[in-house]
């Protein structure tokens, strides 16, 4: 992860989660919907959420996968079924609005697809043996300073006990 937004893989990782996003969005919307606009808006949106799931699912060391993927997946369920039953009395909407569900459904899930690989890939490079050995060589370097620290208060404490 980043730590300041002056940092440029901050805003390469940006610029790639809105591109894919847009991308993603454009070409579900325009292959599967009569009414484009409003409907790349709302496939926009899912596809961030699903990029940005994905990508921080992806790249954490935790065992989050269980708790995302469900909470994905009930998203998805819920959404899927509100397009479904606010339709449903109008019969001739019903392919279009199993067309509706189904871009929105496939836009969630490939995007969120595409954020985990992302993420996936990017604690790949954090973990590579260089980096590893630097960080290991980090926080041995910070242990030992830390000695250094408590014996220093040691001594300080034993004069001021005398």
């Amino acid at each position: 992860m980043s730590e300041s937004l002056l940092d440029y893989h901050f805003w390469i990782t940006l610029g790639l989660v809105l591109l894919c996003a847009v991308v993603l969005a454009a070409v579900i919307t325009f292959v599967a919907s009569t009414r484009p606009k409003p409907w790349f808006w709302l496939l926009f949106a899912l596809s961030v959420l699903g990029i940005t799931a994905g990508w921080l699912t992806g790249d954490s060391r935790e065992a989050a996968v269980g708790d995302v993927v469900p909470a994905v997946l009930t998203f998805i369920g819920g959404l899927s079924t509100y397009l479904a039953v606010r339709n449903a009395d109008d019969a001739s909407a019903s392919p279009v609005a199993l067309s509706r569900l189904a871009s929105c459904t496939l836009g969630l899930a490939l995007s969120f697809f595409l954020g985990a690989l992302l993420g996936s890939y990017n604690r790949s490079l954090s973990d590579s043996p260089t980096a590893t050995f630097e960080r290991l060589k980090a926080e041995e370097h910070n242990r030992f300073l830390l000695e250094l620290l408590k014996m220093d208060n040691e001594e300080r404490l034993k004069k001021f006990q005398k």
